[in-house]
C-alpha cells in the first residue's frame, strides 16, 4: 500500500463513468477527471489497494448526469471494466438497504446515494470518492467523503502525458 493516501477506497458511479468515458472536466485540483480516475484505477491494478463499489454502480452507470443514456458499447465496456479483479463489488442486501434508509433520512441523501454510503461503511472503506455535490452536505458519516484527486508522486508516464496537454 505504499505511495498511496488511500488504503481502501470506495468509488461511486460518477468516478467509473469519468474513467470509461474519458471525462475532460477539470476537478478541484486542476487535473482532469479522467486523469485522476486513471491514476486511481492504475494504482489498484498495480496492487496498491482494491477499489470497492456497490452492485448498484453496475446499473447506475447506464445514465450519466442529466439522464443521458450511454451508448450500448459504452455500457458494455463499463460492465466489462467492473469485472476486473482489483474491483470488489459490494452486493446490496437487506442490511445495506436498511442502513441506506436510515442514512437517507439522517443525511438527506437520495436513496441511491445512501446505498453507496451504506455499502462503503459495510465494506469498512477509509474514503468514499465521489464527484457529486449532493454528498457535500454529509458530515460525520463515519467515513471520509471527498472528490478524487491526484495522489503522491506521479509516475513518469503521467508527468509526460500532462506535459503534452
Amino acid at each position: 500500500m505504499a505511495n498511496s493516501d488511500y488504503t481502501k477506497p470506495y468509488v461511486d458511479s460518477s468516478v467509473v463513468i469519468a474513467y470509461v468515458k474519458g471525462e475532460i472536466v477539470l476537478a478541484a485540483d486542476g487535473h482532469t477527471r479522467v486523469d485522476i480516475a486513471e491514476q486511481l484505477f492504475s494504482r489498484a491494478q498495480d496492487g496498491q489497494y482494491f477499489i470497492y463499489t456497490s452492485a448498484l454502480t453496475i446499473s447506475e452507470v447506464h445514465k450519466v448526469k442529466g439522464g443521458t443514456e450511454l451508448a450500448d458499447a459504452e455500457d458494455e465496456s463499463i460492465i466489462e471494466f467492473l469485472r476486473n479483479s482489483f474491483i470488489k463489488i459490494i452486493n446490496n442486501d437487506r442490511g445495506i438497504g436498511e442502513q441506506a434508509n436510515r442514512l437517507s433520512r439522517k443525511t438527506g441523501l437520495m436513496p441511491n446515494d445512501a446505498i453507496h454510503l451504506a455499502s462503503a461503511l459495510y465494506a469498512g472503506c477509509d474514503v468514499l470518492l465521489v464527484w457529486d455535490k449532493r454528498f457535500e452536505k454529509v458530515k460525520h458519516a463515519g467515513i471520509s467523503i471527498e472528490q478524487p484527486r491526484m495522489m503522491g508522486q506521479l509516475k513518469l508516464m503521467e508527468v509526460e502525458k500532462k506535459q503534452k496537454k
